[in-house]
């Protein structure tokens, strides 16, 4: 390819270089580009330029062209490791392990094509997890080969093919039945015999706490005095390691103070009279567990074994999720409002609307009894 000379002097730069070549090569998908360069000081230096710009890009397709998927992804995984909560970033890992590693690891990025991107959204769209749960695996496939576009000219028209499932039903409402109401707590809570899981399950179904956050609770989070407690933390073991970490909580949102029940109050004085005896006690020792937190797969197996010793017929099973939900109904069950809720939840009003309106069935009836008496 030729190298040009500047006619134009006042295209040249300060240091008189005027001298520049331009080329068209083709980039690792096929298309043609042009390219015009920086301007040299002399003839030579620009064809030695053009030369040496010539066998980068060549040696640059060599490399691109036999690039692994795997690699790809494991650079995406390096970002999104800096961008997200380490307990989200080993989350979405492990979704993204299982759903899209494992089909296209092994592959060349540049073999993943239209066919075998349709087969695999397919195997997505038919699969049996929840609309939301499927464009979340989509959403991911989407960012690894969106960073390929840009750090690897992946062809975007490929990237294009992963839209969203759509809900054909976006009006149905959310139903859930995984709680129990107030009668049902009442006949499990008969069972627990054990006056520290007799707490920790009043706990949980008296105040709607996450899971993390109740476990993350210190001795100085609690007011007896105020009667409250105060969530600012969430403990989460999703780390890939076996170890735990204490984080700020899910949104801001999540950052609150809330009023204890009266017996709630009474139970944990007890546990504190309790608590004071353990060897170098402190108010920074955790409320459930002391100087080790309290293990989520402990609380699962006894919160099981309870439900087994229950013996009124088809009592319905819960997780220990349920019991959120289940502080809800109750909450509903009083006649609380969305927005008193949300600010016990740590929710937004939206996603407390959106999640359990089906709750407040009454509700549905008031605008037209007020239209009706208007």
């Amino acid at each position: 390819m030729p190298v040009y000379n500047e006619n134009d002097k006042k295209k040249w730069t300060k240091d008189k270089r005027h001298w520049y070549f331009r080329c068209t090569y083709e980039d690792i998908n096929g298309n043609k580009k042009r390219y015009k360069s920086k301007m040299y000081l002399s003839k030579q230096d620009a064809e030695d330029a053009e030369s040496k710009f010539m066998i980068k890009t060549k040696s640059h397709d060599l490399i691109t062209n036999n690039v692994l998927f795997k690699e790809v992804f494991n650079e995406w995984l390096f970002y999104k490791k800096r961008k997200v909560k380490s307990s989200t970033y080993y989350e979405q890992k492990k979704i993204a392990e299982k759903h899209i590693l494992i089909p296209f690891g092994n592959m060349k990025l540049f073999n993943i094509k239209e066919s075998s991107i349709n087969q695999w959204y397919e195997r997505i769209e038919k699969s049996g997890y929840s609309i939301k749960h499927k464009n979340k695996i989509i959403g991911f496939f989407r960012e690894i080969l969106t960073y390929a576009k840009g750090t690897y000219n992946y062809n975007s028209k490929f990237v294009n093919l992963l839209h969203n499932i759509k809900n054909e039903n976006p009006i149905d409402e959310v139903k859930i039945d995984n709680y129990w109401t107030y009668d049902e707590f009442k006949i499990f809570i008969k069972y627990v015999d054990d006056d520290y899981y007799n707490l920790i399950f009043n706990f949980l179904y008296f105040t709607g706490l996450r899971v993390g956050e109740m476990i993350a609770l210190n001795w100085n989070d609690l007011s007896f005095e105020n009667k409250t407690i105060t969530i600012n933390k969430t403990l989460t073991n999703r780390l890939g390691n076996g170890s735990y970490m204490i984080t700020s909580p899910k949104t801001k949102n999540s950052v609150r103070t809330i009023d204890l029940t009266d017996n709630l109050i009474n139970l944990l004085k007890k546990h504190y009279e309790n608590e004071k005896y353990v060897y170098k006690f402190s108010e920074d020792l955790f409320i459930f567990g002391n100087h080790k937190h309290l293990a989520v797969t402990t609380l699962r197996e006894h919160l099981k074994n309870y439900i087994n010793l229950v013996k009124e017929e088809n009592f319905k099973p819960i997780t220990i999720h349920g019991f959120r939900h289940s502080h809800v109904s109750l909450l509903i069950y009083l006649g609380a409002d969305f927005r008193d809720v949300a600010e016990r939840l740590g929710d937004t009003i939206s996603m407390v609307q959106n999640t359990y309106y089906h709750m407040y069935p009454e509700d549905k009836s008031k605008v037209i009894k007020l239209l009706n008496n208007l």
